[in-house]
Parts: C-alpha cells; structure tokens; sequence
C-alpha cells in the first residue's frame, strides 16, 4: 500500500519528499544527539577546571600545613592544663569557626562531637591541622558535606585527645 502510494507520486513529489526526509533526521540527529552530547562535553570540561582549581589549592595547603607542622610547640605548653571540651571550643573561635560551631558535646572515651554548619573549608582545614599538631588532637572520624554557598562546608567530627 505505502509503496503504490510511492509510486503514484510524480518523480519532482519523490525528491521533495527525500529531501525533506534527509532535512528532518539532519535536525532530529542534531537536536537529540549531537547538542546533548556538546553540552554535556561543555559541562564536563567545567568540572574538570573546578577539579584541578582544587587541586591545587590542595596543595598549596598540605605545603601550609607542612610549614606550621615543622613551627609547632610542644603540646603541654599550649594546652595549659585545658581539656579537650575548653581546647576545641577556644581554638575554633580563635580560628574564626565560631559562628559555625553548632555543637560540642562529650562522648564515652574522652572523645567530642563537634558539629559546624556553612564552615570555610580553608579556615576548617587550617584548624583541624593546629589540633592535631600544636594540641595533639587526634581526629577520630570526620564527615563533611557541601555546602550550597560556595568555599562552605557543613562538618561533623570526632575528636580525641592523643594523651588519653
């Protein structure tokens, strides 16, 4: 049926029909095929560039780190005869973390909760390398998210001080 209907066509209706055929899988191969892909290529490569800017700013900060590991006291000095509850709680708001700190609470084996909320991740980092090396902080676990404003993080920890 569809082929006598072909053939009835004159031969100027078949190559417009053709033609017009050939015009719309060009469009639809483009529209669902080809765009798709670009934009997902485009994206793609977007991430790739906030993934190095990453990176190396990691490694700016593990050769920050390094620099104040090697310029650390020793931590019965600074601790003051502190405990761990006073330590965290002072040195986050001297960090700048205290608008951030949510909660600190002790748990069994001489370990805290901490809870931060929208946290630079910079001054986060910075201050979790101070605990551990100036403080003798060991971190026991850590978890952090994403923060929908950019550079924050939200953090939950699990401190324990080494000398117990």
């Amino acid at each position: 049926m569809l082929s006598q209907w072909w053939q009835g066509l004159a031969s100027r209706e078949r190559a417009v029909l053709l033609a017009g055929a050939t015009v719309l899988a060009l469009i639809l191969g483009y529209a669902l095929i080809w765009e798709p892909l670009a934009g997902s290529l485009a994206r793609l490569r977007g991430e790739v560039a906030t993934l190095r800017e990453e990176v190396r700013w990691m490694r700016g900060a593990a050769v920050e780190l390094r620099r104040l590991d090697g310029n650390r006291q020793p931590a019965g000095d600074l601790r003051q005869g502190r405990s761990l509850l006073t330590l965290v709680d002072q040195t986050a708001r001297d960090a700048g973390l205290g608008e951030a700190l949510r909660r600190v609470e002790p748990q069994q084996d001489e370990r805290l909760r901490v809870q931060l909320e929208a946290v630079s991740f910079d001054r986060l980092i910075l201050w979790l390398g101070r605990l551990q090396s100036e403080y003798r902080v060991t971190i026991v676990n850590v978890v952090i998210d994403r923060h929908s404003e950019r550079g924050r993080v939200d953090a939950r920890l699990v401190l324990q001080d080494r000398n117990t």
